[in-house]
């Protein structure tokens, strides 16, 4: 247990700067990740301003409690605190994001804060739950742009697959994108600048679960 390695006997996250560069299934050796790295966040703010370097600490070593929690403190712009903080249970083959995204102030922007580059190519499956049915789509290449009806999707090509499940619980935090061999969750951006309703303000948090499967659900 580190800064770099969140682990128990079922699953492993690796991580650098604060980020998931792998997520690896230790009960069949598959590992999960693309060109150095398996979940990124982006931030797109109209109001301009200097990131800060994230600040990476061991915040629960799994000693004592159920859970192991590495934890990444984060401003793209000045006015924005993003809190992200992975946790892997004991005896548990899931890993939790949790991401809490603090506004100063009102901004527009597009905020990306779960991108999942999975590492296993196209065709690929994807399940996702439509009034109350189980619905199957084969992506064979290009972008594609779905709805959660429920919060959760599976993927898999070949015997490689994921389980994802969100808890996004703001106006357009519902959707996932799949484009560029990566599948981004909770995609939400601003539409009308001049309405207030539209900006980022106050606080917004979303939890991710990632199990990985061997095969489709």
């Amino acid at each position: 247990m580190s800064e770099e390695e969140l682990a128990n006997d079922k699953i492993k996250a690796t991580l650098e700067d604060g980020a998931p560069v792998s997520l690896t299934d230790l009960e069949n050796g598959i590992s999960y990740s693309e060109n150095g790295r398996f979940m990124t966040q982006r931030f797109s703010f109209k109001e301009n301003g200097q990131a800060s370097e994230a600040n990476v600490m061991v915040t629960n070593t799994g000693k004592r409690g159920v859970y192991a929690e590495v934890t990444v403190h984060f401003k793209p712009v000045e006015q924005v605190l993003v809190v992200t903080s992975y946790r892997v249970y004991s005896s548990l083959p899931l890993l939790e994001i949790e991401t809490t995204l603090r506004f100063s102030g009102s901004l527009t922007g597009v905020i990306e804060p779960s991108v999942i580059h999975p590492g296993f190519p196209r065709p690929r499956e994807l399940w996702r739950e439509i009034g109350g049915h189980i619905n199957r789509v084969t992506i064979e290449k290009g972008k594609a742009r779905f709805l959660l009806a429920n919060n959760w999707l599976a993927a898999c090509s070949g015997d490689k697959g994921l389980m994802i499940a969100g808890d996004g619980l703001t106006r357009a935090l519902k959707e996932v994108r799949e484009s560029n061999q990566e599948i981004t969750l909770f995609r939400a951006e601003t539409m009308f600048k001049a309405n207030q309703y539209e900006h980022f303000t106050g606080s917004y948090k979303i939890r991710t679960a990632i199990i990985p499967l061997k095969g489709s659900p």
